[in-house]
């Protein structure tokens, strides 16, 4: 059977074989909306009227939402986790970091003497690491070691010895 395609300027291009229809459907040059004429009746309506002519969607079951038994072991190590039980409680205490008051006491100690040195060398810098040295202090003493006091005491020190310096240069004293 033979149709003609009514065009989007109104004019119709045919008489066409089904199967010309069908390859231009196949180019999206006719869609389902497109208008065609039975060339046989005179008959005109939307190419979807066309048996066959566009294919429906293949139907696509719904995914299955069934809980499915695990098939991998539930730790960490095989890659799978348990989660039938609840995360703990939050918020979460810290965890350690595996170093020792006396460690995170010396890390302090080394901030303060580089924020000192870099002061004479880079000047600016000197303040900057000092305050580094006080914040890291802070982080000792909340971490509940007992070289916490000692730590704020050491980078106080050192930024108060800093900013004289500055206080000094500023003045017009060569530091």
């Amino acid at each position: 059977m033979d149709y003609f395609v009514i065009g989007a300027d109104g004019k119709e291009y045919g008489p066409n074989t089904l199967d010309t229809i069908r390859q231009w459907a196949a180019e999206n040059r006719v869609r389902p909306d497109s208008q065609v004429r039975n060339a046989t009746t005179g008959e005109v309506g939307p190419a979807s009227a066309i048996p066959g002519l566009f294919v429906a969607p293949p139907q696509i079951a719904p995914p299955n939402l069934a809980p499915q038994p695990a098939t991998v072991a539930a730790t960490p190590q095989a890659g799978g986790y348990d989660w039938s039980q609840p995360p703990s409680a939050y918020p979460r205490q810290m965890q350690p970091v595996g170093q020792t008051g006396k460690a995170l006491f010396v890390g302090v100690v080394v901030r303060s003497i580089i924020g000192v040195v870099l002061f004479f060398v880079f000047h600016g810098l000197g303040l900057l690491v000092t305050g580094y040295a006080i914040y890291y202090a802070y982080r000792v003493k909340a971490a509940g070691s007992k070289f916490g006091n000692a730590a704020l005491a050491v980078s106080c020190s050192a930024f108060a010895l800093v900013a004289l310096g500055w206080l000094l240069r500023l003045g017009g004293v060569g530091v």
